[in-house]
C-alpha cells in the first residue's frame, strides 16, 4: 500500500491533521494489524497524539515546528532497532494554546484516534489540565516546551515526562557566575508579549527572582512588556541607577531591543554588565540572538549593543547526524500537513529539537515494554520503563539525552561573551 498524507479539520475553532507516513489505516486504528509481508508476519501500527497551536506568533508554533515530528517517526519507522515490527503515526490538534480546546483535543485524540502517547500540549495553561487527564488514563504525556511549575508536580502529574531541562538550570549558572565575579547587587528587568511564554507564567521570572532575592541585593525587579519601545526607553533608563549588574530575562528578538537601547543610553562603556538568560532561545544555534542583532540593522550601533553582555544559554550541540537539523525542519516544513510560509531557517523554533527527541524518547520506552512482552498500548507499563530514565543516554537534536538521579534532562551550560572582530563573533 502507499503512504499518503490527509488532514481533517473539526467543526470548532481547532482543526486536526492526521499524517500518515508508512501505511494507509483507518483514524480509530491505533494499533491495527497489517499483513506486511509473503510469509504472513504482522506489522503494528500505533498513534500518537501532538498538540500545539496553529499560530505563527507563537515561538511553538506548529507552523515553526511540526515536521520534527514527522521527522522524529520516519527515523523510528525506518530503523528496525527501535521497536521492530511496530511503527508510528501521528495526529495534529491546532489548540490555540486554550486549555478546553486542549482538553477536548485529547479526549478526542484518545477516544476516536486511540492515541497511546501525547507531545504536547506546548502552552503551560493547557499542559496543567490535559496534563490530569493523562496522568488518571495513564497516557504518557511528553512535555517539549516545560515551562509550567504546577505540572513539575510528580505526585499529580505521575505520567508528565519532561524531555526540556528544568528552568532553575539556568538560574544555577547565573547565581554560580555572580558569586564567582563577587557582585552582591544586581536588578532584573524583561517580560514579552503575551505569545511569549517568558511572560505567560509568573513561575518562570520567579525562578530567577527567588535566588536572587535569597542570595543577593536585588535591587528592583521590572517586569513588563518589552515590544513597547516607550516601555523599553523609560525602564532601561530607571534600571540603570539602581544597579550595575543587570539580568534581562526576555526571548531574543526583545533582548536585542533592551540592548541596542542600553546603548543608545551609553551604557556599554564598561560601567554595566547585563546578564542575558537565554533558556531555550539559543539551544541548537548559541548564535541566534548574535545573528539577529547583526541581520536587525548591520551596524556599528548593534555590535556595540553587546559590548557589556553576557548570554547564558544551553551548549550548542553540532553533532554530524544533526548538524543541519533546523534546515532539515525548515525544508519539511512547506509541505503536508503543515505548509508553513516560514522564509529560513532561523525562524524554525529551537523547541523543534526537543519536540523531536521526545519522541526518540518513547520509542526507547517502546522498545523496553515490546522486548518484555507487555502491551504496548498500557502507558503503565511504558511509564514503568521510563522513570528509571537514568540508564537512558542517546544523542538528539538537542544534544545528549540523559537525566539526573531526579529524573531531569541534564545538560550543559555556557556564558557566552559576543565580540564582533571582522566578520567572527567569539
Amino acid at each position: 500500500m502507499r503512504g499518503m498524507s490527509r488532514a481533517l479539520y473539526s467543526s470548532g475553532m481547532s482543526h486536526t491533521l492526521a499524517l500518515h507516513v508508512t501505511l494507509v489505516l483507518t483514524a480509530a486504528a491505533a494499533a491495527t494489524v497489517v499483513d506486511n509481508s509473503t510469509n504472513g508476519s504482522h506489522h503494528y501500527k500505533l498513534i500518537i497524539g501532538f498538540q500545539a497551536p496553529w499560530n505563527m506568533s507563537f515561538p511553538f508554533s506548529a507552523q515553526r515546528l511540526g515536521s520534527a515530528i514527522q521527522i522524529a517517526v520516519e527515523k523510528v519507522n525506518t530503523n528496525p532497532a527501535f521497536v521492530g515490527n511496530f511503527s508510528l503515526d501521528f495526529v495534529f490538534t491546532d489548540t490555540d494554546c486554550n486549555p478546553k480546546l486542549s482538553l477536548g483535543g485529547f479526549i478526542h485524540q484518545v477516544w476516536k484516534e486511540n492515541v497511546s502517547a501525547l507531545f504536547g500540549p506546548a502552552c503551560p495553561g493547557e499542559a496543567e489540565v490535559t496534563g490530569l487527564i493523562a496522568s488518571a488514563w495513564n497516557i504518557p504525556m511528553f512535555g517539549f516546551v516545560g515551562q509550567s511549575s504546577k505540572i513539575d508536580d510528580r505526585g499529580i502529574y505521575d505520567s508528565y515526562i519532561k524531555i526540556v531541562p528544568p528552568l532553575k538550570r539556568s538560574s544555577e549558572v547565573l547565581v554560580k557566575t555572580l558569586e564567582f565575579f563577587g557582585w552582591s547587587h544586581v536588578a532584573m528587568i524583561g517580560g514579552g508579549l503575551e505569545s511569549n511564554t517568558w511572560d505567560k507564567v509568573d513561575a518562570l521570572w520567579k525562578t530567577v527572582e527567588d535566588p536572587l532575592r535569597a542570595k543577593f541585593k536585588l535591587m528592583e525587579a521590572v517586569q513588563f512588556d518589552t515590544s513597547n519601545p516607550q516601555l523599553v526607553n523609560r525602564n532601561i533608563k530607571y534600571i540603570s541607577t539602581v544597579a550595575r549588574v543587570i539580568v534581562v530575562l526576555s526571548n531574543r528578538e526583545d533582548s536585542t531591543a533592551l540592548m541596542l537601547e542600553a546603548e543608545r543610553q551609553g551604557l556599554m562603556k564598561g560601567d554595566y554588565v547585563f546578564f542575558l538568560v537565554q533558556h531555550f532561545e539559543v539551544s541548537g544555534g548559541v548564535d541566534n540572538l548574535w545573528k539577529y542583532a547583526l541581520n536587525s540593522t548591520m551596524s556599528q550601533h548593534s555590535r556595540r549593543a553587546f559590548d557589556m553582555a553576557f548570554i547564558i544559554g544551553q551548549k550548542s550541540y553540532e553533532g554530524y547526524e544533526y548538524n543541519d537539523f533546523f534546515e532539515q525542519v525548515f525544508q519539511r516544513l512547506k509541505g503536508n500537513p503543515f505548509r508553513s510560509n516560514l522564509t529560513s531557517a532561523r525562524e524554525v523554533s529551537p523547541y523543534s529539537a526537543y519536540l523531536h527527541d521526545a519522541v526518540l524518547l518513547y520509542a526507547m520506552g517502546l522498545k523496553d515494554t515490546i522486548k518484555d512482552r507487555k502491551d504496548p498500548h498500557d502507558g503503565r507499563q511504558l511509564l514503568q520503563r521510563l522513570k528509571n530514565k537514568n540508564n537512558i543516554r542517546f544523542y538528539g537534536a538537542s544534544g545528549l539525552v540523559h537525566f539526573d538521579e531526579e529524573g531531569e534532562r541534564n545538560l550543559d551550560y555556557s556564558i557566552y561573551d559576543l565580540q564582533y572582530t571582522d566578520r567572527y563573533t567569539d
